[in-house]
């Protein structure tokens, strides 16, 4: 075993979940006997190592955790190129295996254009003609309560979009024609043991997308919390993050008070990129004392800051259009003297 984790330096080995009859003891523990090998090997050579359980891999290849050998078959054939099918059904096993393994990992797939090398041992990038499940184009072509339906070269992924995505896509066509619109969305793939269903979840930029993988790497806030959370624009929240204002973390949907802190302890440090990508997005630390400046020389004023800033005036001096406090404010200076020009 060490011979062949060495040979062919791996940066993942996955195993099957140990599965046996219960009539038969001795085969389980044979079982045991050898994947405590492969364990104890890869520990010892610093491999990590996931297992996955059967009924996982045929979700995830097949879209059907039931299905028979023969559908696995022909499953890791079509995602491979192969020429033909895979036999015995033990190798279409273990690739399947390997499929689903480097999906988890990075959540790119191999396609049928990919050979058997780029399937399960290609890093990232490593061939331009592999397609990944990290984007998906393709016309929207139906739009649910909080997800959307893509099809992309004859097959239609489910996606998940948080609320801020929604607005975004809000015009954009949904139908089953030629006239439903063209969308692009970048996609976080999440499976787990515990999730073997997987589930896509969709951004408009790499930029949304690399922020949320940063809050999911917060404790308690899974990647459905996360995503239905982005109600506001990622660099309004990343800004709150960094001022460590929980009081807007915990107006986002579904996060709570230990949530909030959790996320302002892991991220405040992490998240000035984002909350400088988009400045006009980002709310406004409070303002330094100044001095007021004369009237005539505002300029056009935003609508809610001028809105603010009335508000911030003392009542005496609320109200009125601009002119009637400049004429006010002449009427002082001719009071202390002063000329009017």
């Amino acid at each position: 075993m060490h011979r062949l984790i060495e040979a062919h330096a791996p940066s993942l080995l996955i195993v099957e979940d140990l599965y046996t009859e219960y009539k038969f003891p001795r085969t389980a523990v044979l079982m045991g006997h050898a994947r405590g090998v492969i364990y104890l090997a890869a520990r010892q050579l610093e491999v990590p190592l996931l297992a996955l359980t059967p009924s996982e891999v045929k979700r995830a290849i097949t879209g059907n955790g039931a299905a028979g050998k023969a559908q696995v078959q022909r499953a890791v054939q079509t995602l491979l190129g192969l020429a033909s099918v895979p036999h015995p059904s033990h190798i279409a096993d273990a690739l399947g295996l390997a499929v689903t393994g480097m999906a988890r990992l990075t959540g790119r797939i191999p396609s049928g254009r990919a050979t058997v090398a780029h399937g399960v041992r290609g890093r990232p990038g490593a061939s331009p003609e592999r397609p990944m499940i990290a984007s998906v184009r393709g016309r929207l072509r139906r739009r649910l309560e909080d997800r959307v339906v893509v099809e992309a070269a004859g097959v239609g992924y489910e996606v998940f979009i948080p609320p801020v995505v929604q607005r975004a896509l809000a015009d954009a066509v949904a139908g089953d024609g030629d006239g439903a619109d063209e969308v692009l969305l970048m996609v976080h793939y999440h499976a787990t043991q515990n999730q073997p269903r997987p589930v896509l979840i969709g951004f408009t930029s790499d930029l949304d997308k690399e922020f949320f993988e940063k809050l999911i790497t917060v404790k308690d806030v899974g990647p459905l919390v996360a995503a239905r959370s982005l109600a506001a624009p990622v660099a309004e929240i990343a800004a709150a993050i960094a001022r460590q204002d929980e009081a807007y973390l915990r107006r986002m949907p579904g996060i709570g008070p230990q949530k909030a802190k959790n996320i302002v302890a892991q991220l405040q440090a992490k998240v000035a990129k984002f909350a400088l990508a988009q400045p006009e997005a980002a709310a406004p630390e409070k303002p330094a004392p100044a001095a007021p400046a004369p009237a005539d020389e505002e300029g056009p004023q935003d609508p809610g800051l001028r809105g603010a800033r009335e508000a911030a005036r003392p009542p005496a001096e609320r109200g009125g259009p601009a002119h009637h406090r400049r004429a006010d404010a002449a009427a002082r200076d001719r009071d202390a003297g002063g000329a009017v020009r």
